[in-house]
């Protein structure tokens, strides 16, 4: 499979120099946005100890 490009696409994070992936997390719930999360699950959400 020569030639092919695995690299992630990326795109700029507004005026700051610093290019982040696409791919997000999409970790709004665990981030009190829409309702209110406890810490332990938004730890567990990510596999915070």
């Amino acid at each position: 499979m020569t030639g092919l490009d695995h690299r992630m696409p990326v795109r700029p994070l507004g005026r700051t120099g610093i290019d982040v992936t696409v791919l997000g997390f999409g970790a709004s719930g665990i981030g009190n946005l829409g309702h209110a999360t406890a810490d332990g699950d938004a730890a567990a959400a990510v596999g915070a100890d």
